[in-house]
């Protein structure tokens, strides 16, 4: 009998491995939906105009930048972010949350259901927010053992929306490696606001009010969950403590806003036309709006291309539809992570499959081989649109993760969005086709990661749809 009943829970063991391999893997694999309807590209979105936009660089004043945004809130704070890492900046930030809310404002606050990755010294962080009585929180497609197939269908957003006047949005995950400057992990990434002029239009439509409505759309998904926390003696002296830890980094904190954030809304540049794009709402492979966009405005250069990302995975899939339309004298600058700053192999790996036919193509290709990693995720073209989001250039932004974008209309600060990369292009390398094979051998890259790129490689082809 005891036998028996072994056998029966390893064979169920086994058959639910192989319905998640199947459904949560493989199938997205061999069947990578790309839409063959037509696409009108920029045609059938609505431009939106009377913001200024304000370019956000630097690390620190990235970080300093959310806290007086969160500070500056009156009536309604809606949150979105794609993962935190444990450590003063998340302390910071999530002080100025309660804050905002203890003296009344309506907080709204999206983690993705899987990796948002509040655990250790933040896992009491959940249950604070959701039994706060002026803030709703919620989780995005929270692991389900019993759907593998939304395992990859993550929130990959990062947005604070302030009343009807502030948006930011960017690549910055919270975490002390994106706002400090003096740790070995540092990430150079870039934020943009969108800060709401006094005076509108009665016929303009405000890019914030398009902004608030997809996060509204996000948040009240069927997708979207509010977590259920059970009381406990151990979670009450947790957040006993939390709150002291809370209440004394917010006091620092709040003197250093107050000390150095007086010009960064005068620095906005007032731009031409602004549009929203994101990823529709959908489970499994879904129609790849903002990437199909992104390649009508690609293909429609008439000077030049720039794109900034920290991964670079151009599957044919992905390209398939656009390969030759792009115009032969169009120059195509492409900024990623090399080999030795690379924080991600997995996604490396499917980079590497790429390089090769990249340089030999034509693209001038740049690695970043400096301090820490990069990121951002940009494009410019025609040093006229600027695209600046959560919006990799892999398989998983295009059709997985929700992600958004804001486009933006204006040579001024497209020019001031160029220089901002030019910065980061001091510490590359251009990799060509006559010095690919230098470049492979090149010092700085440890031996562990060499070896776990080349286990990677034979494996890549199979899950580079997840990539």
């Amino acid at each position: 009998m005891k036998n028996m009943y072994l056998k029966n829970v390893k064979r169920s063991f086994f058959l639910y491995i192989m319905f998640s391999l199947l459904t949560g893997g493989f199938l997205f694999h061999f069947l990578p939906s790309y839409p063959h309807a037509e696409n009108e590209g920029m045609t059938n979105k609505v431009f939106t105009a009377g913001e200024k936009v304000a370019i956000i660089e630097d690390n620190e004043q990235a970080g300093l930048v959310r806290l007086d945004l969160l500070k500056k809130a009156e009536t309604r704070l809606a949150i979105t972010y794609h993962t935190f890492h444990a450590g003063v900046w998340t302390d910071a930030f999530m002080a100025a949350v309660f804050e905002a809310a203890d003296r009344g404002v309506e907080v709204d606050i999206l983690f993705d259901g899987v990796l948002h990755n509040m655990r250790g010294d933040l896992r009491v962080i959940p249950y604070m927010l959701s039994t706060h009585p002026n803030i709703t929180l919620k989780y995005y497609e929270p692991f389900n053992p019993f759907r593998p197939y939304t395992w990859h269908n993550r929130m990959h957003d990062k947005l604070i929306i302030v009343d009807d006047h502030y948006v930011m949005t960017g690549g910055r995950n919270i975490g002390d490696k994106y706002f400090k400057s003096d740790v070995d992990d540092i990430v150079y990434d870039r934020d943009i606001i969108l800060v709401k002029e006094e005076i509108n239009r009665d016929d303009q439509m405000s890019a914030i009010t398009e902004m608030r409505q997809y996060f509204d759309e996000l948040f009240y998904h069927s997708y979207s969950y509010e977590p259920i926390f059970a009381p406990s003696f151990y979670r009450e002296r947790a957040v006993t403590e939390k709150k002291e830890t809370l209440h004394e980094v917010h006091e620092t904190f709040g003197k250093l806003v107050h000390l150095n954030m007086s010009e960064w809304e005068e620095e906005a540049i007032q731009v031409e036309n602004i549009q929203i794009w994101h990823n529709p709402i959908e489970r499994m492979n879904h129609t790849p709006v903002i990437w199909q966009n992104l390649m009508h405005l690609v293909t429609a250069a008439e000077e030049s291309v720039l794109i900034q990302s920290p991964y670079i995975i151009p599957t044919d899939v992905m390209t398939s539809s656009f390969q030759k339309e792009m115009a032969d004298d169009i120059q195509l600058k492409i900024l990623t992570n090399s080999k030795e700053v690379t924080p991600n192999l997995l996604a490396y790996s499917g980079y590497d499959r790429y390089r090769g036919s990249l340089a030999e193509n034509g693209a001038a290709l740049y690695e970043y081989g400096g301090a820490g990693s990069i990121h951002g995720k940009t494009f410019i073209i025609d040093s006229h649109y600027s695209v600046i989001g959560s919006f990799n250039v892999d398989p998983r932004s295009a059709f997985l993760n929700t992600e958004t974008v804001i486009v933006i209309e204006g040579e001024e600060f497209a020019t001031a969005l160029d220089a901002k990369i030019g910065n980061l292009k001091m510490d590359t390398r251009l990799v060509t086709k006559n010095n690919i094979q230098e470049t492979d051998e090149s010092e700085g890259v440890s031996f562990f990661k060499r070896a776990v790129l080349r286990l990677l490689t034979p494996f890549v082809p199979f899950i580079e749809s997840l990539l």
